[in-house]
C-alpha cells in the first residue's frame, strides 16, 4: 500500500511539473512518471538496504542515491525559519498533550 501511495503522490504532485527529461531533453509523459516513481518506491522499500523502517533518510542520499531532486528549503531563510518554528510549536504541543504521533491535514490543526 505504502508504495502504492507512494507512486500517486510522487506522479501526481512531485512530478506535476516534469515536462522533459534532464540530460536528453525528451518529453516526458505519465506513464514515464509514473515509472519513476515506481524505481523510488522500490529503492526506498529495500530493507536490505537501509536496514529499518524507522531511521529517516538524509536529504544527501536522496539526491545522489536515489536520484531524487529535492529543493533545500534550508538555502531560504525565511520558509527555513518558518518551517523551524511551526516544528517547535508542533513538539510543544505534542509534548503538552502527550500525543506520539501527528498528521497535519486541512481538516485538523
Amino acid at each position: 500500500m505504502s508504495k502504492e501511495l507512494l507512486r500517486k503522490w510522487l506522479s501526481s504532485y512531485k512530478f506535476k511539473n516534469w515536462i522533459t527529461t534532464e540530460t536528453r531533453k525528451l518529453p516526458v509523459d505519465q506513464k514515464m512518471k509514473e515509472a519513476r516513481a515506481d524505481n523510488i518506491a522500490e529503492d526506498l522499500s529495500d530493507n536490505s538496504r537501509w536496514h529499518s523502517h524507522g531511521r529517516g533518510i538524509g536529504m544527501k542520499t536522496l539526491v545522489e542515491d536515489i536520484n531524487l531532486k529535492i529543493e533545500d528549503y534550508s538555502q531560504i531563510k525565511k520558509l527555513s525559519s518558518t518551517i523551524r518554528e511551526y516544528y517547535e510549536l508542533l513538539l510543544d504541543y505534542m509534548n503538552r498533550e502527550k500525543i506520539s504521533m501527528f498528521v497535519h491535514t486541512k481538516e485538523f490543526f
